[in-house]
């Protein structure tokens, strides 16, 4: 991916790290608890952490208009959830074109224990811009830590400002 110096916006995004029982083996479900299996639930490890790509503001221009002042750009997201027991493959969001100000409103979904209580499981999320004939460009980066959501199981959303690349000036 080409790195530049413009790095410009925010991403919206809602996470939220909870149990989900589709990912527990259970031979023996107890399906006549009702209610009192969503405060079972509540009391249980979070092994699943759900995110929400809501949407962009404020993005750099990458696709530069040829014949006018201005641009726009193509982004879309690459995820990575980095720590516990996530052996996840960086996964994707769907492009959005000749924008900067896209909205996503996609959700994803990822199993994830955490391994020790030291481990601190995050998410990265890199913001690119998607060429057609050459390599993505690089609009910017968020690393958000998962390790607050355990507690609460709640979701929790907010802006997050686009930072460049580690070890890069802008």
């Amino acid at each position: 991916a080409k790195t530049s110096s413009n790095i410009t916006g925010e991403l919206d995004v809602v996470l939220q790290w909870r149990y989900n029982p589709a990912h527990d083996f259970d031979p023996f479900p107890d399906d006549e608890l009702g209610d009192e299996k969503d405060a079972l639930y509540a009391a249980k490890e979070p092994n699943e952490c759900r995110l929400a790509l809501v949407q962009g503001r404020g993005l750099a221009i990458k696709d530069k208009n040829l014949l006018s002042k201005g641009g726009s750009s193509d982004p879309f997201a690459r995820f990575t959830v980095v720590g516990g027991d996530s052996d996840a493959k960086p996964f994707d969001s769907t492009v959005k074109y000749k924008t900067l100000q896209p909205v996503w409103r996609e959700l994803f979904q990822v199993p994830l224990k955490q391994d020790a209580e030291q481990d601190k499981p995050r998410v990265d999320v890199v913001l690119y811009d998607k060429d057609e004939i050459s390599s993505p460009d690089f609009m910017g980066q968020v690393s958000v830590d998962l390790s607050g959501l355990k507690a609460t199981k709640k979701a929790s959303r907010a802006w997050h400002t686009l930072l460049p690349e580690e070890g890069k000036s802008s």
